[in-house]
């Protein structure tokens, strides 16, 4: 049995065993939709290569738009030159406001710039590792109880907002926090970490965490700043009380 294909392929002759003969030939028609291009568009790229005019018009007698390519490439020169320039600061005097009160006039005070920060109160990065400067909010600085509920608050949220199938990184981190502060509250709760030793992890952090905001503020990163500074304020609420309650077992 012959095999005629339009391809330039080698014809193939099959031959095989049937348990019932065939008296005679059987065969069935199918039919398949074959798509064929028989003409391809020119693609963008001749229109920058040619220096002149170019029209082309297609099969069905629709033409082109006309394009220009000389003038493309001046513009794309002309918008290859465009420098933004930083504006200088202007050294303008306060503003004078008419109050309308007997004629005289208050004097509206310009915002101060910020002072510069003195050598001697620069934070060197190099006292912090590179997981702090990446992403200040990683597992390692959050060490006390307040400030993980806070973080397992934060992450429950940002998965509710979430339709469809919740990202990797998020499930994994909801599952590190609650994991981490079940821990911690299972050691204060069977005397493993005392509440005198769970007052110094607590300034360990916030000396830490003070120094880490200071140093984002001084790179002028505020979102960064931001979420320390959050850290820190729950970390002091956690020594007051952390200290009352010792004194109260005195």
């Amino acid at each position: 049995m012959p095999l005629i294909s339009k391809r330039f392929v080698p014809k193939y002759e099959i031959k095989m065993r049937v348990r019932e003969p065939i008296l005679e030939k059987e065969y069935m028609e199918t039919s398949k939709a074959v798509l064929a291009v028989s003409k391809t568009y020119p693609s963008f790229q001749s229109f920058e290569n040619s220096n002149d005019e170019e029209t082309h018009v297609y099969k069905g007698g629709i033409e082109d738009n006309t394009r220009n390519s000389s003038n493309l490439k001046k513009e794309s020169a002309m918008e290859k030159e465009i420098v933004v320039t930083k504006p200088k600061p202007s050294d303008k005097k306060p503003v004078s406001v008419n109050t309308g009160t007997g004629g005289k006039q208050a004097t509206k005070p310009l915002a101060k710039k910020p002072e510069p920060i003195k050598d001697e109160d620069r934070i060197d990065p190099s006292q912090f590792n590179d997981e702090d400067l990446k992403d200040p909010d990683n597992l390692n600085n959050l060490s006390t109880a307040k400030v993980l509920e806070l973080k397992q608050k934060q992450v429950n949220n940002e998965i509710a907002k979430i339709e469809g199938r919740t990202p990797k990184i998020l499930r994994e981190r909801k599952v590190q926090i609650a994991c981490k502060l079940k821990s911690l509250i299972s050691f204060i709760e069977d005397g493993t970490i005392s509440l005198d030793s769970y007052i110094t992890i607590i300034r360990v952090q916030l000396d830490k965490d003070k120094k880490l905001q200071k140093y984002f503020t001084q790179v002028n990163d505020q979102n960064k700043a931001a979420i320390v500074a959050e850290r820190v304020k729950l970390l002091i609420s956690e020594l007051e009380e952390g200290i009352k309650s010792m004194q109260g077992k005195k």
